[in-house]
């Protein structure tokens, strides 16, 4: 890792648009996202002299990432930084329109890893949606990707649209979150105030996950780069009770077993 590269997050916290100064912040996040420095996304954004820190929203797995697949999100309150904590896994896919009203700006900052059915991504659209009804603006920081600018596996059909599946695409898509958030706002035609903030510095011919950034698993499962990376390759086994394929391990999406499977 170069010391020009830097996070979304990054590029967007070191230089905040003047006319969002002053803002009052939704920040869409988890515990695992952090600035290049180690800061988590939260704090830092909470600490900003430019930016006010109003609410948090959280995906899957929850503020801490340790729900499991599938598992509703309770709302809570972030004792560090005092602010309301409203879950987007549950009853409730995007932000509250009535509470959207309370920000100035949305900040979507969950890595989407470029595979369809990885819920970040589907987090990310309705959270468009959400800021385009509410009529504020949406910042989209970007974070490195296992497959960026490769497509493969079946498109989605439109018939079998869900949560784990809400944007036309091939399962790997290969677009980091700003250029999904692009993608989504021209195949949805949102009227969207959408601000993207890309990596900026990343080195050519890097592997996908820069060393000497630190890893932090953006979900239970994802313990290390190399089962993201495995993720799209085995994520469709767990459709069979029969299949393991090593969750709860540091070898999840790496390995697979069948049941009755001759080793």
């Amino acid at each position: 890792m170069t010391a020009a590269f830097l996070l979304g997050i990054d590029a967007f916290l070191a230089e905040v648009p003047a006319d969002l100064r002053g803002a009052a912040v939704g920040v869409v996040a988890n515990c695992a996202c952090h600035t290049r420095d180690g800061l988590p996304t939260v704090e830092a954004v909470a600490l900003h002299p430019d930016l006010r820190l109003s609410a948090l929203f959280v995906p899957e797995h929850g503020w801490r990432v340790d729900s499991g697949a599938g598992e509703p999100v309770r709302d809570s309150f972030l004792s560090p930084w005092k602010v309301p904590l409203y879950s987007l896994y549950g009853m409730r896919k995007g932000p509250p329109a009535g509470l959207l009203q309370e920000l100035d700006l949305l900040l979507f900052d969950l890595p989407t890893l470029g595979v369809r059915c990885f819920t970040y991504v589907s987090t990310l659209r309705f959270c468009m949606e959400a800021a385009a009804v509410a009529g504020i603006p949406l910042v989209v920081t970007d974070r490195p990707i296992p497959f960026p600018e490769t497509r493969d596996g079946p498109m989605l059909e439109s018939a079998q649209i869900s949560f784990i599946g809400a944007i036309p695409t091939p399962l790997v898509y290969g677009l980091t979150s700003c250029e999904a958030a692009i993608l989504i706002r021209e195949h949805f035609r949102l009227d969207l105030d959408l601000r993207i903030c890309p990596m900026t510095g990343w080195p050519a011919g890097a592997d996908w996950w820069p060393a000497g950034l630190a890893w932090r698993a953006p979900s239970p499962a994802l313990r290390n780069p190399e089962s993201a990376r495995c993720y799209p390759a085995l994520v469709w086994a767990e459709a069979s009770a029969a299949a393991d394929i090593g969750r709860g391990t540091d070898l999840a999406f790496q390995v697979l077993r069948w049941e009755g499977m001759d080793p």
